[in-house]
């Protein structure tokens, strides 16, 4: 893989949130990407702030009047404007943010791991992992992941779409216990790193090492195209990620505009 190894894991896991950002906003029905001063803007039209967001592709040099230009591409579609940064690495355009009153609402690590360090946990009785590649498996994925975060169905049915499993780079994975689909992970492989989404374990289902086990399987079939992991975990998440060998290695802070502000 030439030129895997460049860039240290934060630089790394950037580009690879950025690459994953242009394939959801492309899967999505009415998605669009657009590149504007420095910025990508991803819009899913999803009605998730985190899901419609700017990232920085390249420095601005005038994070100003970049912040405009972006700012109109959300108003221009009734949406309210939303960036997604790295805590710290952008200054510039965190100061021009707050001075058009954007404000911080949420903010997740990025954690990242040496493929070659995994631990992952030993395999439970009864237990499969499959990748997805038809409709029932996709129809229980998208259940999982309805249930256990609180999405609407129909737009669980949008941002993971058929066409997500024809997607370079893009495995799922649905995990049976005893034949009944109990988790369910994404992994996206990108320049030498693969990334993992959508981990989620039905609640009848939690405490048994299930998120580990299918986690750890996706990494493991991403091995010998991918040296790094990356994830961005969820307060619950994080003590799994951490047992298994996942460190932080940047926190990514989502930004919104006012309530009106370049929204319908």
């Amino acid at each position: 893989m030439p030129g895997a190894k460049r860039g240290d894991p934060s630089e790394r896991t950037a580009r690879a949130l950025l690459a994953y950002g242009r394939r959801v906003a492309g899967w999505v029905e009415g998605g669009s990407v657009h590149r504007t001063g420095g910025f990508l803007v991803a819009l899913t039209g999803l009605p998730d702030d985190s899901l419609n967001v700017g990232m920085v592709e390249g420095e601005p040099a005038r994070p100003d009047r970049a912040l405009l230009r972006v700012e109109e591409l959300f108003r221009s579609r009734g949406r309210r404007m939303g960036l997604d940064l790295p805590a710290g690495r952008h200054p510039h355009v965190e100061a021009a943010a707050g001075a058009m009153a954007l404000r911080p609402i949420a903010s997740r690590p990025a954690m990242a791991l040496p493929v070659g360090a995994l631990r992952g946990p030993s395999r439970r009785p009864g237990l499969t992992i499959d990748r997805v590649g038809g409709a029932p498996d996709l129809a229980a994925v998208r259940s999982i992941e309805a249930r256990v975060f609180g999405t609407p169905g129909h737009i669980v049915r949008r941002f993971l779409p058929r066409a997500m499993l024809r997607a370079r780079g893009v495995r799922m994975y649905l995990a049976r216990l005893d034949g009944e689909p109990v988790a369910c992970a994404t992994s996206f492989v990108d320049r030498g790193t693969v990334g993992l989404f959508g981990v989620a374990t039905i609640p009848t289902a939690r405490g048994l090492g299930l998120a580990t086990a299918v986690t750890a399987h996706a990494i493991a079939r991403a091995a010998g195209r991918a040296d790094l992991a990356w994830l961005q975990a969820t307060p619950a998440g994080r003590p799994v990620y951490e047992r298994m060998g996942f460190e932080p290695v940047d926190e990514w802070v989502v930004w919104v505009g006012r309530s009106g502000a370049g929204s319908a």
